[in-house]
């Protein structure tokens, strides 16, 4: 093969490459969540908060509630959430966001008595940012 050949090849090759990495590199947007626009309309006292939890919103099928599956970043367990705050515009299947949050205990136990079922465990989000698409 002669040099100029092999040369051009080999910058072609590079800068194929150089180009491939930077598409696969480029950076992810996010948004951040103004949390002060929703009520949450869940009475209650918190138990427990969560802090830099991922995950990605979802509709629960044949039902008109939205819940945050998320995972917990200690031990990759996914949670079903059940924001009180989330506001509408971001109730988008798959989108993905990263929380903090409080976990809500909305119904007092009583021994022997019926517990409310919920779809997901109630929660308010106090900080959420989304994936932009």
């Amino acid at each position: 093969m002669k040099p100029e050949i092999h040369r051009s090849l080999v910058i072609l090759i590079a800068v194929s490459s150089l180009f491939q990495l930077n598409i696969s590199c480029e950076k992810e947007e996010w948004k951040e969540i103004d949390l002060s626009e929703t009520a949450c309309n869940f009475e209650g006292t918190v138990i427990n908060s969560v802090t830099n939890y991922s995950g990605y919103i979802h509709n629960v099928e044949g039902t008109a509630a939205w819940v945050i599956i998320g995972t917990n970043p200690e031990n990759t367990i996914d949670v079903f959430f059940l924001p009180c705050n989330l506001a509408s515009d971001f109730r988008t299947e798959g989108l993905e966001i990263i929380f903090d949050g409080e976990v809500m205990n909305v119904v007092d136990y009583l021994e022997g008595e019926l517990q409310k079922d919920f779809i997901g465990t109630p929660f308010r989000l106090t900080y959420a940012r989304v994936k932009i698409r």
